[in-house]
């Protein structure tokens, strides 16, 4: 998040998904990379059967299955690997957003703690533990006009901070 420019609304909303952007990685972009792994031992294992399949005795012997016809391995082969091929990018791009969504929210939450008491705690409470405003009020001691006024002031501080880089 360096030099970037962000407006009080735009914050809001990566704030109101940072708890879930943080653990985002944990569970959905695993799960993606564990499947681009199977995938690739599918697609290994696929072409081996086309292939010994295909290859046959009787299927090397008969002249339907002969190159170009139905029965041609090789571009069965091919297209079966070019397109697991595709699944495959697909995968590690969206892996590759997720992982981008969780880095970044990562680099947030830590402007959110580098902020000074009570701004770090308030939007702590507010955004990643999703406190209600009377819990936050109540666990930091806090008038309604006070809760405003300090909610305010730490959303000016993290914007602050994000667009000196730090």
């Amino acid at each position: 998040m360096n030099n970037t420019t962000i407006d009080r609304k735009q914050l809001q909303t990566r704030l109101d998904t940072i708890y879930e952007d943080i653990n985002l990685y944990n569970t959905q972009a695993e799960e993606i990379l564990s499947l681009i792994d199977c995938t690739t031992n599918d697609k290994e294992n696929l072409l081996s059967s086309i292939y010994f399949s295909e290859n046959s005795p009787l299927k090397t012997m008969h002249y339907i299955y002969s190159p170009g016809s139905k029965g041609d391995s090789t571009a069965e082969m091919i297209r079966v690997s070019m397109n697991y091929d595709l699944f495959v990018n697909e995968m590690s791009r969206k892996a590759k957003e997720l992982i981008t969504i969780h880095n970044s929210a990562i680099d947030l939450f830590t402007i959110i703690l580098s902020l000074p008491m009570p701004y770090c705690q308030l939007l702590y409470f507010r955004y990643y533990k999703k406190y209600s405003i009377d819990e936050i009020r109540n666990q930091l001691f806090l008038s309604r006009s006070s809760y405003y006024r300090l909610f305010d002031n730490a959303i000016s501080l993290a914007m602050d901070k994000i667009q000196r880089g730090n």
